[in-house]
């Protein structure tokens, strides 16, 4: 079978002032809440945290577990550094979550990856709302998407714009005549408008952090947290 590994993007800290890998949660850093979050998925060969070259020497390390590897590329662009990572590893498939969700669900994310082994053809696999909107575009942060790494080496031949490289949900889905595109419809229970748990500002996080320390780290899943928040 091939293999299939979890990315986590962290953006340079010059785009995204802050630092907010470095925030805790509880005891824990953000980052380390999320990769651990990826390293209890069951589909998942292995997991690693991409970053530019500007963190080399830096303080991320220290928040990543020793068991995850950190990767820094050279490419500026988040195409160019999934294209780096996978490179490297000889991964077929690619999921990826950025370092702001720290709800991730394992379980939809290894629903991703069963969905890429049924349905082989596919390049992008994704979820998305009633309304045909991609998931990952809104707040609500518990899902990852699945990128075929052929299809990445095609994105990359052919788009020049950066906007374009640094968005690659925006870059596939945007390009339904390109790419073979697949999306999963979101749990009903996690269509409310409401719902919020994408960590992108000092708001959400204290947001976020309230959810986390009513939930604690076991019951971090979507079932309890549509159930919290529709109560």
């Amino acid at each position: 079978m091939s293999a299939t590994i979890g990315v986590v993007c962290v953006n340079s800290p010059d785009e995204r002032p802050g630092n907010k890998h470095h925030w805790k949660f509880g005891s824990r850093p953000l980052l380390e809440l999320i990769v651990r979050r990826l390293t209890d998925c069951q589909r998942l060969d292995r997991v690693f945290v991409v970053a530019g070259r500007e963190f080399e020497g830096g303080r991320l390390a220290d928040s990543v577990p020793p068991d995850v590897s950190v990767h820094l590329s050279d490419c500026a662009d988040v195409l160019g550094r999934l294209l780096s990572v996978s490179e490297a590893t000889g991964a077929a498939g690619l999921v990826k979550i950025d370092a702001e969700h720290p709800f991730i669900d394992p379980i939809l994310v290894d629903r991703l990856v069963t969905t890429a082994q049924s349905y082989p053809q596919c390049d992008y696999i994704g979820f998305c709302f009633r309304d045909g909107r991609p998931v990952v575009r809104s707040p609500l942060g518990t899902f990852a998407e699945w990128f075929r790494v052929d299809a990445l080496r095609v994105a990359d031949q052919g788009i020049l714009e950066f906007e374009e490289r640094e968005d690659a949900t925006r870059l596939f889905c945007s390009r339904p005549e390109r790419f073979r595109l697949r999306f999963l419809p979101v749990p009903a229970a996690l269509e409310a408008d409401k719902v919020r748990l994408a960590v992108d500002d000092h708001e959400s996080w204290e947001h976020a952090q309230t959810i986390y320390d009513w939930l604690g780290p076991e019951g971090l899943n979507w079932h309890t947290i549509a159930d919290v928040l529709s109560g």
